[in-house]
C-alpha cells in the first residue's frame, strides 16, 4: 500500500496540487482499505478528496473491504460515516464475489 500513501503524503503537503482537482474528469482511488492510513492529515486528504468530488465529478473507488470495516481505515467514526454517505449517495456499487487477481 506504499503507493497509496505517497500519493496521500504528497498532496497532504501540497495543497496546490488539489486546487484543480475538479478538472480531472474521473479520479480513480485503487485498493482503499488495504492498509489503514496511519496519519490523521492523510485521513483528512482522503476525506477532504472524496467530499470535493462530491456530486460534482466522477469518483472511482475499489476495495476489497465491505463498507462496515471502514473504520479501520479512517480511524474517526464520524469521518467514516461522511465518507460512506458521499460515496454511496447517488452511486452505482458493483460487488464482485470472484478471486482477486492480486497475488
Amino acid at each position: 500500500m506504499q503507493l497509496h500513501t505517497n500519493f496521500i503524503s504528497n498532496i497532504a503537503r501540497s495543497r496546490p496540487a488539489t486546487d484543480n482537482i475538479e478538472q480531472v474528469k474521473v479520479l480513480i482511488e485503487h485498493n482503499i482499505g488495504q492498509a489503514p492510513i496511519e496519519d490523521q492529515a492523510e485521513t483528512s486528504v482522503l476525506f477532504g478528496l472524496i467530499a470535493e468530488r462530491y456530486e460534482r465529478c466522477n469518483l472511482l473507488i475499489s476495495t476489497n473491504q465491505p463498507f462496515f470495516v471502514w473504520n479501520s481505515i479512517f480511524r474517526d467514526p464520524s469521518i467514516t460515516i461522511a465518507a460512506i454517505d458521499h460515496l454511496a449517495h447517488h452511486s452505482t456499487n458493483f460487488v464482485l464475489n470472484v478471486e482477486s487477481y492480486h497475488r
